[in-house]
């Protein structure tokens, strides 16, 4: 049993590890899909922001902007296209609400290289070279695009370019919007480490309440070993002492059988056969405490045979006549002229509750009397209901302890142990 609970306590921690495993993995998967999902949002939205803006663009305008800017740099930033171009750049950031301006770029051949055009910014990077560009900005600034996330020396971007276009159809330049991916990575991230940890609280939970279940688990198979070997060792008890207790009895009984046969005197035969009628009881329950499958099932099948009824209450009497004489007890006997005189039933179970309660009654009882009464309630067809009643003038019982006496070692006062002894079982 043991061994049992600690597979079952194994495979429990196992199925809880699992579970902790399976819970990483769909929140690192749900991680990376909202990691995707985001990246691939915030493109989208960088897509439409640069081509939405492109359309407003003259190309031919912006090309003699470049050339102006070319023969007087210094006055750039006061020529009337160069303010229009930086004001309308201004407004599209501040309505996208974007973390990095928006800005043009012109690739000069001659060079290799991209050069910064007007820009939302209010610092002017106009001429300036933009050196850190993707590749595929270089492959594909004729046709504009999304560019996923690529390093720089100031982080990791996200980017969207479309291109501008003269009235020839030759691209004079491109307008780019940028967006650092450390804006909702950063955010991904912070809920990864929240889901994870609040997996492990979830899985050290599960981990202490398992633990507790588990003692609790191996501190009822304890007990419950503990228990069925006091019950083994009972069960070897009592049929190691069935024969010990048996054989005397069986003794009593046949001595007693081997007196009645030598002719004895009539006061003899009657305590003979009161003697027999006791053995014979006694003997009965006697078995019944050695019939262990009964105790197991926790019942004992009442019996239905054709007995004496009036001989088995004067028998019961008779049995306790000695103990009556001592204490000077008369012992009365009512027997209603209604109640038949053989009946059907189990006579060793009636006996065994009369001689409790007539036992009882006289152990009780210092002065008066003991009596047994038997009434007919009602009878119909082969069934008869009847009263049977042990009457005493003994110390009685208090109404407040009729629950109580009913209870197994229970009796209605302690003074009474004392007293008359007994382990109130009756």
């Amino acid at each position: 049993m043991r061994s049992g609970n600690q597979l079952i306590f194994k495979i429990s921690y196992l199925t809880i590890g699992s579970l902790f495993c399976l819970t990483l993995y769909f929140t690192y998967s749900s991680y990376a899909l909202h990691l995707k999902f985001k990246t691939e949002d915030k493109l989208n939205h960088l897509a439409a922001i640069v081509n939405t803006a492109a359309t407003f663009v003259d190309g031919d305008a912006y090309e003699q902007l470049l050339q102006n800017q070319k023969a007087n740099p210094e006055k750039i930033e006061n020529n009337l296209l160069y303010k229009k171009l930086h004001h309308q750049l201004q407004d599209i950031y501040e309505r996208s609400q974007l973390e990095s301006p928006i800005y043009f770029l012109t690739y000069d051949e001659s060079a290799q290289q991209f050069i910064y055009g007007p820009t939302s910014s209010s610092v002017s990077y106009f001429g300036k070279s933009y050196t850190q560009f993707p590749e595929i900005l270089m492959e594909r600034y004729t046709e504009g695009a999304v560019i996923n996330r690529y390093d720089t020396e100031n982080g990791q971007w996200l980017s969207a370019f479309s291109p501008i276009r003269n009235s020839k159809g030759e691209v004079v330049a491109v307008l780019q919007a940028d967006s650092p991916f450390c804006s909702f990575w950063s955010k991904a991230l912070q809920d990864l480490f929240f889901n994870t940890l609040l997996s492990l609280m979830v899985v050290l939970l599960l981990a202490f309440t398992l633990r507790k279940y588990m003692k609790r688990m191996i501190q009822l198979s304890s007990e419950k070993e503990l228990a069925e070997e006091k019950a083994e060792i009972k069960s070897k008890f009592l049929s190691t002492m069935s024969h010990e207790i048996r054989t005397p009895m069986n003794a009593v009984i046949g001595l007693t059988n081997i007196l009645l046969d030598e002719s004895p005197r009539e006061d003899q035969k009657k305590n003979l056969k009161t003697l027999k009628f006791s053995a014979d009881l006694l003997l009965t329950l006697i078995n019944d405490i050695l019939d262990y499958s009964k105790l197991e099932a926790g019942e004992i099948n009442l019996e239905e045979i054709n007995y004496d009824l009036h001989q088995l209450i004067y028998n019961i009497m008779d049995s306790f006549r000695l103990t009556a004489e001592k204490k000077q007890l008369p012992l009365e006997i009512y027997i209603d002229e209604k109640v038949p005189t053989h009946v059907i039933g189990d006579p060793v179970r009636l006996s065994q509750i009369l001689t409790n309660l007539v036992g009882n009654a006289i152990k009780f009882t210092e002065q008066g009397k003991v009596a047994v009464h038997l009434t007919m309630m009602d009878q119909k067809g082969e069934r008869a209901n009847i009263r049977f009643e042990v009457i005493d003038t003994g110390i009685g019982i208090p109404e407040d302890k009729f629950e109580a006496i009913f209870e197994s070692f229970t009796q209605a006062d302690l003074t009474t142990t004392r007293k008359f002894g007994g382990t109130g079982l009756g």
